[in-house]
C-alpha cells in the first residue's frame, strides 16, 4: 500500500477561459450571498478579446499546487477516455504527479469549465460541466490502494457524494488521517448532512459567501452576518478544529487550534489579472505551510502568497509558487 502526504479528492477539468471588456460587475443588495453579479447586455453579441486553454478542477489545482511546494500529493478523481483526458494525464506526468488514483470513464467525457472573465474588473463567472468527474466512486478497491497523512476534500458533484464522504471519513478514522475540507455547493445546500462530518474535520476552508450561507442555515440571520470574527466563531462551534475563511482582496482569516483569531491582508497590491484558481491556490499554499510548520499564521501567509501569485497569471495553475519560493 502506497503512502502519500496528501490525497486530493475533487474534480479534474479542462478550463476554457474567455475575456471580454463588454462584461460588467453590478451590485446586488437583494441577496447577501450574491452581493455582486457579472453582467452583459441581454441579447447582445459579445466580442471575445482573448481565449486560453488550461487545466483545472479542485483535485487538479490543489494536487499541482502542493506538488510544486514540495508536498507529495496524489489527485483522486475521474476523467473521460478522450483526448482531453489523455492530455491531462501527460500534463500530470510531466510534473511528476502520481496518476495511479485517477480513474477512466469510458462513457462520459472529461469535464470542463467555461470561464467568462473581465480583465477590467479582474473577476469572472465559471460555468462548469463536471462530465466524468460526477461519476467518480470511492470504492474500497480504490481507497485501499493508499494511505495519506491528510485528505484534502474539495467539492463533490457525484450523485453518491453523501455515501462517498462517509467512506472517506471512515477511512480517515481507520488510518489516522487528518481531513482538510473545502465543501462545494451540493454539500453546503445539504448543510445538515455536513454536520455529522464537521467534528472530524481538522481544517474547514470556506470563502466568505459560503461561510455566510452555512452560518445563516444553523444560526439564522444576524446583524453581525458580515463580520468575519462572528462567522468564524460560529462555524468553530460546529466541530472543526480550525476554520479558515477567505475574503477575496481583503485577505483571509483563521481561528486556530488554541482559539486564536488571525487576519492577514491579501498578498501584493497590484490589481489581479485573473482570479480563477485563487481559492485552490490559497488552499494548497495554506496546507503546505501547515504541514511544514504547524503554525496557523505562517500557513495563512503562504496560502495568501500562493494565491497572490496565481491571480497575476492567466489560468488556475500558471502562477503557482514552487518550494524555492518558501521563506
Amino acid at each position: 500500500m502506497k503512502r502519500c502526504q496528501v490525497a486530493v479528492f475533487g474534480s479534474l477539468l479542462k478550463d476554457i477561459e474567455l475575456f471580454s471588456d463588454e462584461i460588467f460587475i453590478v451590485e446586488n443588495k437583494k441577496d447577501i450571498t450574491r452581493q455582486k453579479l457579472l453582467a452583459a447586455e441581454y441579447g447582445a453579441k459579445i466580442p471575445i478579446d482573448e481565449i486560453y486553454f488550461n487545466y483545472g478542477g479542485s483535485a487538479g489545482n490543489v494536487s499541482t499546487g502542493l506538488s510544486k511546494l514540495g508536498i507529495k500529493a496524489v489527485p483522486v478523481g475521474m476523467i473521460g477516455n478522450d483526448q482531453n483526458g489523455k492530455e491531462m494525464l501527460e500534463y500530470f506526468k510531466s510534473r511528476k504527479i502520481d496518476i495511479n488514483q485517477i480513474s477512466i470513464n469510458k462513457k462520459e467525457p472529461t469535464g470542463f469549465s467555461f470561464i467568462l472573465g473581465s480583465k477590467k474588473y479582474g473577476d469572472h463567472v465559471i460555468y462548469t460541466y463536471k462530465g466524468a468527474s460526477k461519476n467518480v466512486n470511492f470504492l474500497p478497491a480504490l481507497l485501499n490502494k493508499f494511505k495519506a497523512d491528510y485528505f484534502y476534500i474539495g467539492s463533490q458533484s457525484q450523485k453518491s457524494w453523501e455515501k462517498d464522504l462517509a467512506k472517506l471519513f471512515s477511512k480517515a478514522r481507520k488510518d489516522s488521517t487528518q481531513i482538510v475540507w473545502n465543501p462545494g455547493q451540493k454539500q453546503l445546500i445539504k448543510s445538515q448532512v455536513m454536520l455529522k462530518f464537521l467534528p472530524q474535520t481538522e481544517i474547514l476552508i470556506l470563502n466568505k459567501d459560503e461561510a455566510i450561507q452555512l452560518v445563516m442555515h444553523f444560526f439564522g440571520a444576524s446583524k453581525q452576518i458580515n463580520n468575519l470574527r462572528y462567522l468564524i466563531t460560529k462555524l468553530k462551534t460546529l466541530g472543526p478544529t480550525m476554520v479558515v475563511i477567505t475574503d477575496g482582496k481583503r485577505g483571509a482569516n483563521i481561528l486556530d487550534i488554541e482559539g486564536k483569531f488571525y487576519h492577514l491582508p491579501a498578498h501584493g497590491k497590484k490589481k489581479p489579472i485573473d482570479t480563477v484558481g485563487a481559492g485552490d491556490s490559497f488552499a494548497s499554499g495554506f496546507l503546505a505551510g501547515w504541514i511544514y510548520w504547524q503554525d496557523a499564521k505562517k500557513a495563512l501567509r503562504l496560502g495568501l502568497k500562493n494565491s497572490g501569485s496565481v491571480v497575476m497569471k492567466i489560468g488556475a495553475q500558471n502562477g503557482l509558487l514552487s518550494k524555492k519560493d518558501i521563506k
